[in-house]
């Protein structure tokens, strides 16, 4: 099973495997660190694990995450021999039977693509990292670093990381502005330093085996471990044919792998495992600062410009994804307007359906009239799905939610295709401005509980006049019958309303819809070898919209109100004037019908995963004869998908699924 995708090479072969004994060297930096890419770690607990692992099993571990980093990979490792001689860390040709912790690193170089910007990475009397992601400001903490008296051998962000904890200590990652996933080893200090970004847009996966603790960028990882196996969890799977989402924060679909919280950093003892200490290191203020909407749509503009300035740095190409809607259009003209001399240059890349309701070709194309460029695009296929659906389910290790996530998955693809390692996104625009429908009527909700009736009659009056956006009102009966459907289900709803619309907008960034559309972005992204960068998510961004009232988020039935005023000299009117918003849809509905056939046999076929849990309910019994024989309802076009997706997710990870 390991070796069932892993042996089907992404066109970058990744290089040979760098094997070299290093002894520490005391107050300079060892150049040997990546970047952007897929990390592993081991720690053991206590003075004896249960069995001893050889060093193969680190290597199998990166190697099974290769597409995240096909530039190149490196391991290193502590043993308690090395504590007691004051040799420190070294890289290991055989990880010693008595490691305290090993660390490994698959390369995707983004930032110092030289060989000095390897990992992990090794510094001073004592330090380790091996590190996945980007931190954006690490130029000006290298600056103010070096004026206190650090010195620098790289143009790493990864030494300037390791720099800024050897300085300021496990508090440095309030400094920071970026996405990360870490483990330091600290042997000063004699502890394990772990952490995860403040949205947790880049993954950390965690297990304990074998008197082992584990830490990994992808579930796949742990295939690896000896005596280890996944094994399905069967509320995840029952949650996730309901409601198309597994229902739990930290935890996974599988049994005993849990999430890395994010915006935490964790302490270990680095003898015993121990929990030593753990921080919540983001907590912004709901305080509300700005009420009138063109200051809001002033203060917006400047915290993008500013966020998406950082987020061009980079030694490679930088590329766009603009789908024509407001989100990615802003980013892709903000690109424009700070990359000046440039400008022409910047690809973007497009999903379009020639000939469906739901292409969105026109709106990219106003775009591009505004911002002419290469545009590359790709036109999803049923029988592309068809023939990547099970690459597709090993890439994500977990079911997704929707069909859309194809699209992006084949978006990525062409984006790596097409030269580009680095993509910016719109991801995070509609969490941060309270941007979806049922946001919007959660706080005409609030606001009419509240007393204030007649803010509540002008949104909707208005959106009806040829200057509001109509879409609000004909969301009512789809937000009501949504509303009456999962009211008393256990679904959560009715704590959502209950709280206030501040504590509802922070809720809305760091719990209900963003922690997996970042997860099935990083997985589509990682999958093709190329980084996603969110311009919305800045921190510093988003405490510069939560500081804005809510009532100003909204116009007439238009949402993202700030957004729109700032970007009106940005963007053309059919762009800014929108109404429909699609995300990537798919038209998976007519799939389904016109190629039945395939999808029964999947479903019910002698190789089937999901087939005793279809025999076990008349509802997916009765839906599965209807497909390919007659129009579906939405809704059971969810349920379709939702059965395919699990059945490739089971035959891809080789589990067992009980009724």
């Amino acid at each position: 099973m390991l070796d069932r995708f892993h042996q089907d090479k992404s066109p970058l072969a990744p290089l040979a495997l760098e094997v070299h004994l290093l002894p520490l060297c005391t107050s300079r930096c060892i150049p040997y660190a990546f970047t952007m890419c897929g990390i592993g770690a081991i720690h053991q607990l206590g003075e004896a694990a249960r069995s001893s692992w050889s060093r193969a099993t680190l290597q199998r571990m990166m190697d099974l995450v290769e597409h995240r980093g096909p530039d190149g990979s490196g391991f290193t490792a502590l043993s308690r021999e090395d504590m007691k001689g004051g040799h420190g860390f070294t890289l290991q040709h055989q990880a010693p039977e008595d490691a305290m912790v090993a660390l490994g690193h698959r390369r995707l170089s983004i930032i110092e693509a030289s060989n000095a910007g390897r990992q992990p990475m090794l510094r001073g009397e004592g330090l380790a990292v091996t590190f996945n992601g980007e931190i954006y400001n690490y130029i000006e903490l290298r600056d103010a670093l070096s004026e206190i008296g650090q010195d620098f051998k790289t143009q790493s962000d990864t030494e300037v990381l390791l720099a800024a904890y050897e300085t300021w200590g496990s508090s440095f990652v309030s400094k920071l502005n970026g996405m990360w996933s870490f483990v330091i080893v600290d042997r000063r200090r004699q502890c394990v330093v772990v952490s995860r970004d403040r949205l947790g847009i880049k993954p950390l996966y965690r297990v304990e085996h074998e008197g082992r603790r584990v830490f990994t960028s992808e579930i796949k990882q742990l295939c690896a471990l000896p005596r280890f196996k996944l094994r399905a969890y069967p509320e995840a799977t029952q949650a996730y044919l309901r409601s198309g989402y597994h229902g739990t924060e930290s935890a996974t679909f599988f049994e005993n792998v849990s999430e890395f919280p994010a915006g935490v950093l964790r302490e270990y003892d680095l003898q015993s495992g121990r929990l030593q200490k753990e921080t919540n290191f983001w907590n912004p203020s709901l305080d509300v600062q700005i009420h009138e909407p063109d200051e809001a749509a002033h203060v917006f503009l400047e915290n993008f410009e500013r966020s998406v300035s950082l987020r061009l740095r980079s030694d490679v190409p930088v590329g766009a994804a603009l789908s024509g809607g407001l989100d990615s259009s802003s980013v892709v003209a903000m690109m424009r307007k700070v990359s000046k001399g440039e400008s022409d240059l910047l690809k973007t890349f497009s999903v379009v359906f020639p000939g469906e309701s739901i292409d969105e070709t026109p709106f990219v194309e106003s775009v591009l009239e505004r911002y002419p460029g290469p545009n590359f695009r790709s036109v999803p296929r049923f029988t592309t799905f068809q023939n990547e659906l099970d690459r597709w389910a090993w890439a994500h290790d977990e079911p997704v939610g929707s069909v859309a996530q194809f699209a992006g998955y084949l978006l990525a693809q062409a984006t790596r295709k097409n030269d580009c390692k680095v993509s910016l996104n719109g991801q995070g625009g509609d969490e941060i401005f309270a941007g979806y429908w049922q946001s919007y009527f959660a706080n005409l909700l609030s606001w009419g509980r509240g007393g204030a009736l007649l803010r509540v009659v002008q949104n909707l009056g208005a959106s009806l006049l040829p200057s509001g956006n109509n879409h609000l009102a004909r969301q009512i009966p789809f937000i009501a019958r949504r509303y009456l459907a999962r009211r008393g289900a256990n679904t959560g709803i009715e704590s959502i309303l209950g709280m206030s619309p501040q504590e509802r907008r922070l809720y809305e960034i760091r719990r209900l819809h963003l922690p997996r559309l970042l997860k099935w972005d990083d997985r589509n992204l990682m999958a093709h070898s190329v980084e996603g960068r969110y311009p919305f998510l800045d921190h510093h961004l988003i405490e510069a919209v939560l500081s804005i009232s809510t009532e100003c988020l909204y116009n007439s039935g238009w949402v993202k109100e700030p957004l729109r005023r700032s970007m009106s000299h940005l963007l053309p009117v059919k762009i800014l004037k929108r109404k429909s918003k699609l995300g990537f849809e798919t038209p998976h509905g007519k799939w389904f019908r016109r190629h039945g056939d395939w999808v029964r046999e999947r479903l019910v076929g002698p190789q089937s995963r999901v087939a005793s849990l279809i025999e076990s309910s008349a509802e997916f019994e009765t839906l599965v004869l209807k497909v390919g024989q007659r129009r579906l309802l939405l809704e059971e076009e969810h349920h379709v998908f939702r059965l395919l997706m699990l059945d490739a997710w089971a035959r891809a990870f080789e589990l067992s699924l009980s009724p």
